[in-house]
């Protein structure tokens, strides 16, 4: 995966972070799978198998969040109505083609924030001031989020994205998802929202975070 031909697209530098990241790997999750998706041959049957015990980045923990390839980070079709000015640096996208992106147009802290912004709705949203922190909130959230009747695989699979993305997270951040991790999964187990958003003000939070703007042109 070559970082230059999209810094050079977007005209951008990325952070030490992220290109830690991707000089490790941990951003690719398709290991040159460039093949028409068939009912027997697909990511799921060619790929997955390959990366499963030493993830990616949020690969189990990421929720309803994919990773682009690079082909498409490079090659994103922007919406048609959305307002040129906003300058997004594409890397992820939800199940229904959401997009995450690195807002370039403001700095928080010296550093560009994610964004979510919404295919179907004038709606993007900030999630986080960088990338690092973009990362926790979503292994936070995941297990805050958890829908499986397979507890004992999920909790496999968390630890295993934990276990390949902790040697790049801060001390601190690792510190609180190997306790929120640990707990016992169950049915029943309750983790509650006001927990949740407790971490992030300790953590995470910023002027702005969660707040909204339109990316649509205009009328």
């Amino acid at each position: 995966m070559n970082l230059k031909k999209l810094e050079e697209k977007y005209n951008y530098s990325y952070s030490k972070f992220f290109k830690t990241l991707w000089n490790d790997g941990m951003i690719d999750w398709f290991k040159g799978w460039n093949e028409p998706y068939t009912p027997t041959r697909n990511w799921n049957t060619e790929v997955y198998p390959k990366i499963k015990d030493n993830p990616p980045l949020l690969l189990h923990t990421g929720g309803d969040f994919e990773m682009l390839r690079e082909e498409e980070m490079l090659e994103y079709e922007f919406c048609e109505w959305w307002d040129s000015k906003h300058e997004f640096i594409p890397f992820g996208q939800s199940g229904a083609g959401d997009l995450y992106a690195i807002y370039k147009n403001i700095e928080i802290d010296g550093e560009n924030p994610i964004v979510f912004v919404w295919h179907d709705d004038n709606c993007t949203t900030i999630l986080s001031k960088n990338f690092e922190d973009f990362i926790f909130r979503q292994m936070v959230e995941k297990v805050f989020d958890f829908e499986t009747d397979n507890i004992g695989d999920f909790q496999k699979e968390i630890q295993l994205d934990l276990n390949s993305v902790k040697k790049y997270l801060n001390e601190e951040y690792v510190t609180i998802l190997t306790e929120l991790y640990n707990r016992p999964f169950t049915l029943e187990s309750v983790f509650r929202a006001d927990e949740m958003q407790n971490i992030f003000k300790k953590t995470i939070w910023f002027d702005g975070i969660d707040s909204e703007f339109e990316q649509d042109i205009d009328e």
